[in-house]
Parts: C-alpha cells; structure tokens; sequence
C-alpha cells in the first residue's frame, strides 16, 4: 500500500502533464492553416503547435482549390455587340503567413465550409465584373478568336484585388461564348462562305493548268511526230526518205528509174520549217 502510494504521487502529475498537452496541442495538415489570436498572433500549417486555452482562440481556413464558375450575360464588347461569356477559375488562399492571415481577416465565419463558400461568392462577383471590364475593350471578333489572350487579360486585372484579398487564382479558363442576336452565327456563316469560294477557285484552277498542261503535252507530242518542224539537214533527210519510200512503192510496179525523180528535188529552208518539191 505504501509502495503504491508512492507511484500515485509520481504518476498523476505526469498523467496531468500529458493530459494538459493532448488538449493544448494543436495540429493542422498540409492542406489547412489554423490562425492563433491572443498571446501571439501566429499560423500553424503542416505541423503541429501548443494553443493556450482560455488566453488563445484558433480559427481554421482551407488552402485547397476551389472551383469558382464566373458567367456574364450580354455584356456589351467594344462595338455594342452584346454577348455572353463562361468561365471557371481556380482559386485558393495563399500559403505564405501573410496571405492566411488576411484571407481568415476577411473571410473567417468561425465555421470552415461557410467560409469557402464567402470565399467563392466574392471571388465570383471580382471576377465577374472584371470580364465585363475586359469585353468592353475587344471586340467580339477579337475574343472568340484568341480566347487565351482573353482570359489572360482577365486573370491580371483580376490578380492584384485577389492577392489584397490573400486570395491567388491559379488558373482561368474561358469555357464559352455566344451571343443572343446571333452575330457569331452570322459570321461564322461568312467565313464559311468566303472558305468555299476560295475552295472552288482553286479547284478551277488547278483543272485550267491541268488543261493546260495536257494541250501542252500533246502539242509537243505531235510536233514530234511532224517532219514540218524538224529543222535543218534533220528535215531534209526525213522528206527525202519519205518521198523515196513513196516512189518506190509507186513505181516498182511501172519499172521505172526512180533515181532521176529524186535527182530533181529541190530542198529549201525558210524559218526552220523544211518545204521539198519535186
């Protein structure tokens, strides 16, 4: 009993030790950051920390990604021409000390899920108005056409009143565009328009060479068959061979001497075109 007692004495402080740290200590993981007021303003993320109860308060926030849908309805672009747009942003608080601190200022409800849930409305109003802002300096020809230099513009008008905020955006992605009087359509129609008209200009083109090219072939073919444009003794030789060919056959029957006929041919030469007469 004695020896008992002796333990007890030295084992319940340790047990009110152990006790008072479990209940003290505090633990956030990579994903969460938990501010400490009182005593010392300090943020605890990925680690674990002691929080004074009754002199120190703790408030969570999340560091994860949030999805935020931004949507305009006929916003005017530079031209008049009203239209709509459908974006999503990726945004979350930022890690440094600096950003928990005034996003959990700002935003902090005392309950986490409520405080994303601030956080997404008002990073959609900010971003929403900023679309509206950068529609109204580019035409709608401009913006369907480079969609990324669009949402570029967005995300910096946008990036500096997120970070006052503690807020950064990740990334911001422009989904859709349209619009209700159906100028796209129309254009698009035209483009359309224009494309086959380029097309079946080529393809007329392409069928005149090809014409060309086959009267061109066969002009040099029967040219190449056609002693009238042989030049030269070339010419001379091809007629005199062919006028020979055509005595022989001529006479043969009849005996009579061919030589004196091609004696007397006489060959003349005018403008490389050769003329033979008997």
């Amino acid at each position: 009993m004695v020896y008992l007692e002796k333990y007890l004495i030295f084992l319940v402080p340790i047990i009110i030790i152990i006790a008072l740290i479990l209940a003290t200590w505090k633990k956030a993981p990579q994903d969460k950051a938990i501010v400490v007021t009182g005593l010392k303003r300090r943020v605890i993320s990925g680690r674990g920390g002691i929080v004074i109860p009754f002199f120190e308060q703790c408030d969570r926030i999340s560091l994860e990604n949030m999805k935020v849908e931004v949507k305009t309805h006929e916003s005017l672009d530079k031209n008049g021409v009203p239209i709509d747009t459908d974006g999503v942003a990726i945004i979350k608080v930022k890690s440094d000390t600096e950003g928990v601190l005034s996003a959990v200022e700002q935003f902090n409800t005392g309950r986490e899920k409520e405080s994303i849930e601030v956080i997404k409305e008002t990073v959609q109003d900010v971003l929403e108005g900023k679309l509206r802002e950068i529609v109204s300096k580019m035409s709608i020809e401009e913006i369907y056409k480079d969609r990324e230099m669009f949402a570029n513009e967005v995300e910096d008008v946008a990036k500096s009143d997120l970070q006052k905020m503690g807020l950064e955006i990740k990334t911001f992605t422009i989904r859709d565009i349209d619009d209700t009087k159906g100028y796209l359509t129309a254009l698009g129609a035209k483009q359309i328009a224009e494309v086959k008209k380029n097309a079946s200009i080529a393809e007329a083109e392409a069928r005149r060479e090809e014409m060309e090219k086959t009267a061109e072939a066969k002009k040099r073919g029967t040219e190449a068959h056609s002693p009238w444009r042989a030049s030269g003794q070339d010419a001379v030789i091809i007629l005199i061979a062919r006028k020979y060919e055509q005595l022989v056959l001529i006479r043969q029957s009849q005996n009579v001497n061919i030589y004196p006929q091609i004696a007397k041919f006489s060959v003349t030469n005018s403008g490389g075109v050769a003329a033979l007469s008997a």
